[in-house]
């Protein structure tokens, strides 16, 4: 018989202990598997050992756990706020016109030395990977910054592009400016998979799916330039990116299952639980099926209840998208019971 699907979901935003182990029990009595724990710079300041226990409990109920570096300077995914630029501006990215965004920039010896913080505290916890969400520059409108905009002209970045592209970072976007932030962002992720894996952890890198029409973003063709990654996947949600449920699901599960196949990673797509109208609650188990369908048997969700603790998320009716997403896990895992 074949081994299940890994079905996952991120979990946060509570810290009581008795009410995650209730949570957690009910996960697995579905068919949930798999676990993502958020690690925001909060946690890090304030909850660090608490969200070690959470990861600690549902190592202990076999759930596979990612720790995921939540809003991380910004830098990373998520919606949770960064004491890093808060506290170091000078360290945070600059764009053409000079003014300052509050994302740290990768080039950032002070943000690197406090990812490297951050990446040994998580290291120390019995997570199985490392989640780099959604890596990326300053995405224009983002946090309601002018579009067309784009970083980052600080100093170091200036010294950066002269040495990759040998003439002085202009003002206006071009080719090379492109591919000098890409290459800005895999040798920040080429030393944190180095760094994961010496600390005895795997690597798992999500993409934007449309990252490569993002200023800011990671080309998917130059993933194949990181070492020590073990799953690579994408965040295909229709409803937040206007789309298609079912062509842009089938479309990137297909591309992410392609390009893991040429280098032998585990595929994975996240599938949107979050703003679900009411109505369209069947539109998450669908896509369930048409990534299985298109070869992907790790999928998770963000997130957990639909994220109905997180009003800024939450579906139309959490209660409904709820119970449509459990029975349909139910259901998808009842061949593998």
């Amino acid at each position: 018989m074949a081994s299940p699907l890994k079905i996952g979901c991120s979990y946060f935003g509570n810290y009581h202990l008795r009410h995650v182990k209730t949570d957690l029990v009910e996960l697995k009595e579905v068919g949930f598997n798999t676990l993502t724990i958020p690690l925001s710079e909060n946690d890090l300041q304030f909850y660090k050992q608490t969200v070690a226990e959470i990861v600690t409990l549902g190592k202990e109920m076999n759930f596979e756990i990612s720790i995921d570096p939540w809003g991380i300077g910004k830098v990373f995914g998520g919606e949770a706020y960064s004491w890093f630029v808060a506290k170091y501006p000078s360290e945070c990215q600059i764009l053409e016109d000079g003014s300052t965004v509050p994302y740290a920039c990768p080039n950032s010896r002070s943000f690197r030395e406090y990812l490297s913080e951050w990446l040994h505290f998580a290291s120390s916890t019995q997570a199985d990977y490392i989640l780099w969400d959604e890596p990326h520059l300053y995405i224009p409108g983002w946090a309601g910054e002018t579009k067309g905009t784009w970083a980052c002209h600080c100093r170091t970045c200036q010294k950066s592009f002269r040495n990759l592209m040998g003439y002085k970072l202009p003002k206006n976007i071009n080719e090379d400016v492109g591919t000098w932030q890409i290459t800005v962002l895999l040798e920040l992720l080429s030393k944190l998979n180095t760094l994961t894996t010496h600390l005895g952890k795997k690597n798992q890198i999500i993409l934007m799916p449309n990252a490569e029409d993002k200023p800011g973003g990671i080309s998917w063709e130059r993933l194949g330039e990181l070492e020590h990654l073990s799953i690579f996947g994408t965040d295909p949600y229709w409803i937040w990116d206007k789309k298609d449920m079912a062509s842009y699901v089938r479309e990137y599960s297909r591309k992410v299952f392609d390009i893991c196949q040429n280098h032998s990673w585990e595929p994975q797509i996240w599938l949107q639980a979050m703003k679900i109208p009411a109505g369209r609650e069947n539109e998450m188990v669908q896509a369930m099926g048409i990534c299985q369908e298109e070869g992907i048997r790790n999928i998770s969700f963000w997130g957990y209840d639909c994220c109905r603790h997180i009003s800024y998320a939450r579906c139309d009716n959490p209660d409904v998208a709820w119970k449509v997403l459990c029975k349909g896990i139910m259901d998808i895992q009842t061949p593998y019971r």
